[in-house]
């Protein structure tokens, strides 16, 4: 038989001579209908082939070929580059998504989460908020057997696989590299408190601070620019000492570099400052700012396919395989610190 562009349910059912809803409870699989009407519908179905149309494999496979994934700030290059990761691996396999940002907001994250169950995605990756605290909804997904990942920002709690960066060596590794080129001074404008990903990398500087026998210094910031402008000014006019500026993320050293420009301080000379992410215009900033690189696009592809793995297994409610994939970060040398001391 001739494929047809817009075949219907209703089309299969005018031609067996039943009604739309014993096609759709025969497509669905549905006991209410017979197995000799049952045969004819999936028999016609095959020959009329659906194909591409993924209203009819949804329905045959009781799956929406729809996934959705949850973000905090779409504006932050670090999560278009995961994205991208994700989606190249969901575009091979057959699936669209949904992208939500939640602007660091655990309530605003709470309905971005809601509102895609209830659009059936067939499974979900989410970055958590920096201020999510509550995790009952996301518990309860995995109560049900739902499948997610989480990317990025970590909770060994939710008992769930997770793609993420080991922030504690990254930390380290910024750190060092302020004392090593001659930071007698070193301070960290570190993220929000009880993030994990965030508390790594302040972790990973006061284990440096020890090393190098210096007393830590930590000032908690916001991911954006305009926070750690004033929380760096505030440093710097309690601290007029500090030489050195290890800065969580790139966004924060971007305000931080501001504010040490206003206060008619030069970069590196008199203080330099060290980001984390690498983020897209990093390199383009007067000076070019040394960061710790994050391989965003590899961490996407890989919870696109720890997802996969993760929805296949849920088909089996005795298999529950939580596992951590933990990518190592880069050191990314420029011009907003000074030469290592041999």
């Amino acid at each position: 038989m001739a494929k047809s562009k817009s075949i219907r349910m209703k089309d299969i059912a005018d031609r067996l001579g039943v009604s739309v809803s014993t096609v759709s409870k025969a497509i669905k699989g549905s006991y209410d209908v017979s197995a000799k009407t049952r045969e004819k519908v999936m028999k016609l179905v095959e020959e009329l082939d659906f194909e591409p149309n993924k209203q009819a494999q949804s329905l045959l496979q009781n799956k929406s070929y729809t996934l959705g994934v949850v973000v905090p700030d779409l504006d932050n290059s670090f999560f278009g580059s995961i994205i991208r990761g994700i989606e190249n691996i969901a575009y091979q396999n057959g699936y669209n998504l949904i992208i939500c940002q939640s602007h660091e907001d655990s309530v605003r994250e709470l309905s971005d989460l809601k509102s895609l169950i209830n659009h059936q995605v067939d499974g979900l990756i989410l970055a958590l908020a920096s201020s999510t605290k509550d995790l009952k909804y996301l518990e309860s997904l995995k109560a049900r057997n739902f499948p997610y990942v989480l990317i990025d920002r970590g909770n060994d709690d939710l008992g769930v696989s997770q793609v993420l960066v080991d922030d504690f060596t990254g930390g380290m590794n910024a750190s060092k590299l302020l004392f090593e080129t001659g930071c007698l001074n070193v301070a960290h404008l570190a993220g929000p408190e009880k993030l994990i990903n965030a508390t790594e990398r302040e972790e990973g500087y006061k284990q440096v601070c020890e090393d190098f026998g210096f007393d830590p210094l930590v000032v908690h910031c916001e991911f954006n620019e305009e926070k750690s402008f004033e929380k760096t000014l505030q440093l710097l006019q309690k601290h007029p000492e500090v030489d050195g500026i290890f800065a969580a993320s790139d966004r924060i050293a971007v305000g931080a570099m501001q504010a040490v420009k206003s206060l008619g301080k030069s970069i590196p000379e008199d203080v330099s400052v060290i980001g984390f992410s690498d983020l897209a215009y990093s390199k383009y900033l007067e000076p070019a700012l040394t960061t710790i690189s994050q391989p965003a696009g590899d961490m996407g592809e890989k919870a696109m396919k720890v997802l996969l793995e993760t929805m296949k297994q849920s088909e089996d409610e005795n298999v529950n395989l939580a596992e951590k994939f933990v990518y190592q970060t880069k050191l990314i040398i420029r011009n907003s610190t000074k030469e290592i001391i041999q």
